[in-house]
């Protein structure tokens, strides 16, 4: 091969190799500056977003409670002396769980409980006797007055005879009144030996047994120490009352009439909403009334609510959480309450431009809080974009990679 040949193939060579490096060379650097924008985007703040839309929301007051069943009867009788019966159901004495059935006009209640009326009985045989004196003594105390207002008449009696008769006969008068009054009395305490349910209920409680001595009722200041000394208690759980306790500063939006729903716990309630109270463990009522004043053990204000349906699910004397229907607002503009920040003094959110792939933060005016959801009065629009998640990575004119309803 020739020399001039051999030069040839050299420069040749030499090119391609220089070629081949200078495009090395770009494609490095160009993959270098891939990388390093893969890197800033990738040290974006990642935050998730949610459409900003009008629909209908719930404003609620939450409060709780006990509930109770609203027909209740703390037996006791006036009757003065021993247990002598008490009553069964197909052969078993009663206790605590067996329902009863009320008096009707065909038909008595359920036998309760009897006192011995054996005292009583002798005690009336003897008022009877006193009353039929009174009575005898009282028409021979009118013959006397006839009598002396006959002589006065006719000038021969003396008007000291006169008043006599007529003091007597009003004497007499008294002790047959007082003789009546007795046997009466005692005989209503004869009736109040035997002791029935006066409606249709449930056991809750018995406090009695055959042979104790009934000393009559007495007067006391709670509900529990009336229950733990009445003879019985018995309950109607078709219909209960909650009393409930609220703070005073949302007492304002609380109203009789208003729908309330009723559960054991939080978590009940919270899932019978998520399928717009349908079904669940709960039961629903209407607020019945709201005290004016706070009251002094609780520092709340009490307010009673009724059940209008449901109330198997509740039971007498539970710790029941209450949410309270204030007030139902339709097509509205909300944004998630996550959204919201500065709840307190100035509330705002983050608003995403897609375009830009920025956040604003932008003040906002708030009316009424549902669940999970806030309406806004002034300060977004239908439509945008608020960030749900991830705002304490980020400040006003932030970069953001932002995820959820418009994934990047």
């Amino acid at each position: 091969m020739s020399s001039k040949k051999k030069t040839t193939y050299l420069i040749v060579a030499t090119i391609f190799i220089l070629v081949g490096i200078l495009g090395y060379g770009r494609y490095a650097a160009f993959q270098e500056q891939k990388n390093t924008i893969a890197v800033v985007e990738s040290r974006k703040p990642v935050v998730q977003v949610r459409a900003i839309t009008r629909q209908n929301l719930t404003a609620w007051t939450f409060a709780e409670g006990t509930v109770l069943a609203l027909n209740r009867e703390y037996v006791n009788s006036d009757a003065v002396g021993l247990i002598s019966e008490l009553g069964s159901i197909n052969g078993e004495e009663l206790r605590e769980g067996m329902r009863v059935q009320g008096s009707t006009n065909s038909k008595k209640g359920t036998l309760l409980l009897r006192i011995d009326s054996k005292i009583l009985e002798a005690e009336q045989l003897g008022f009877e006797a006193e009353y039929s004196q009174a009575k005898t003594a009282m028409k021979q105390a009118k013959r006397d007055l006839d009598r002396s207002r006959t002589l006065f008449k006719k000038k021969i009696g003396a008007v000291v005879d006169l008043e006599q008769s007529e003091t007597s006969y009003k004497a007499a008068q008294a002790r047959v009144r007082a003789a009546k009054s007795q046997l009466d009395r005692n005989k209503l305490l004869i009736e109040k030996t035997e002791v029935r349910a006066s409606f249709d209920g449930i056991i809750k409680r018995v406090n009695t047994r055959v042979g104790d001595f009934n000393n009559g009722p007495a007067t006391y200041a709670t509900a529990k120490d009336r229950e733990s000394n009445a003879l019985m208690v018995v309950i109607d759980t078709t219909h209960l009352e909650a009393i409930l306790n609220i703070p005073l500063w949302e007492s304002p939006a609380v109203q009789p009439g208003q729908r309330v729903f009723l559960a054991n716990s939080s978590y009940e309630l919270l899932q019978a909403a998520k399928n717009g109270f349908t079904k669940g463990s709960f039961a629903v009522g209407e607020v019945y009334a709201e005290s004016p004043s706070i009251s002094l053990d609780k520092r709340s204000i009490e307010v009673k609510a009724r059940t209008t349906k449901g109330a198997e699910n509740l039971r007498d004397g539970s710790y029941i959480v209450a949410w309270i229907e204030t007030n139902v607002l339709t097509d509205v503009l909300t944004v998630p309450e996550m959204a919201v920040l500065g709840k307190e003094e100035t509330p705002s959110v983050y608003v995403y431009n897609p375009e830009t792939s920025r956040v604003e933060e932008r003040p906002i005016t708030i009316g009424e809080y549902g669940l999970g959801l806030v309406e806004v009065i002034d300060g977004v629009k239908d439509g945008e974009l608020v960030v749900v998640d991830g705002a304490y990575t980020i400040t006003n004119g932030s970069p953001v990679r932002a995820i959820g309803e418009t994934d990047e």
